[in-house]
């Protein structure tokens, strides 16, 4: 059974699946490291080093000291900027301040259908765009209302916020994922929702029905956004949480944390357990 229940019996099992692995979380570490780097082109340094040497004509010994003191210096940036990404990987993405000219960006990730109810989630965030907030959304699959969902944001003009884009690869929502603020998911059932499990695992907040184990995977609200479905009662929600930045930061650390204890790895394991 997906999450955990009241009065849930011995035998019952409480389960989950999973998307990412130990070492995609790692390889995400390394290519911030990779980015934090010094390039190799030892050539173009080396030339740079003799123009800087010829153009300052500095004693040979001060040229060395101060060459000494710039690499030191570079690597404890390099070093305190990785064991900051390891920490804490959702500090790169900063959720704007009330009075930030960066957007707040949103998304949706699943079928274009009346279950997954996307129109509520293009209207959530119209809401929001008509009381001066600076939003974007990218829909992310395809589905029976593409159309409907089209003449939608063309009627009320929102193409410069609200963007259909079809289904994409599993590379392209791991980049969305982490770089998004919010993921918005309105849908009326799920079973084990991966999106919101996979969203939580790139620090990108959760703005969900309470539908299935919704709420366990939110903590009840800490993690995240639980839905009403009633629009005025969630954009006042929204609102209040957009106004407050360090509490969504804090909910996409949680959320990180929590969804990071199911990865693929564990997924596998848990699979040998209950088969012995």
């Amino acid at each position: 059974m997906y999450g955990e229940w009241p009065n849930q019996t011995k035998n019952v099992k409480p389960f989950f699946t999973a998307t990412y692995s130990e070492s995609e979380i790692q390889n995400s570490e390394l290519s911030i490291q990779n980015k934090l780097s010094p390039q190799a082109d030892t050539s173009s340094e080396k030339s740079e080093s003799r123009t800087t040497e010829k153009e300052l004509d500095l004693p040979r010994s001060d040229k060395d000291d101060n060459t000494l003191l710039s690499l030191r210096a570079e690597s404890r940036t390099i070093e305190n900027s990785l064991d900051s990404a390891r920490l804490d990987k959702t500090e790169n993405k900063l959720f704007p301040t009330p009075d930030s000219q960066l957007p707040t960006s949103f998304l949706f990730v699943g079928t274009l259908s009346k279950g997954k109810q996307p129109l509520y989630a293009i209207q959530l965030v119209e809401e929001l765009h008509k009381r001066g907030k600076k939003v974007t959304l990218d829909l992310f699959g395809e589905g029976i209302l593409r159309k409907e969902l089209e003449n939608y944001i063309g009627q009320n003009n929102l193409q410069n916020i609200i963007r259909l884009k079809g289904n994409q690869t599993k590379e392209t929502v791991l980049k969305a994922y982490q770089s998004t603020h919010f993921l918005i998911l309105p849908s009326k059932s799920e079973g084990w929702p991966k999106v919101v499990a996979e969203a939580m695992f790139w620090g990108c907040v959760p703005l969900a029905s309470p539908v299935s184990c919704v709420p366990y995977m939110l903590g009840n609200g800490s993690r995240g956004l639980l839905l009403t479905e009633r629009l005025s009662e969630d954009i006042n929600q929204l609102v209040a949480l957009l106004h407050y930045p360090k509490t969504s930061q804090k909910m996409a650390n949680e959320g990180q944390n929590w969804s990071r204890q199911f990865t693929t790895d564990k997924f596998e394991a848990e699979i040998r357990e209950l088969l012995r």
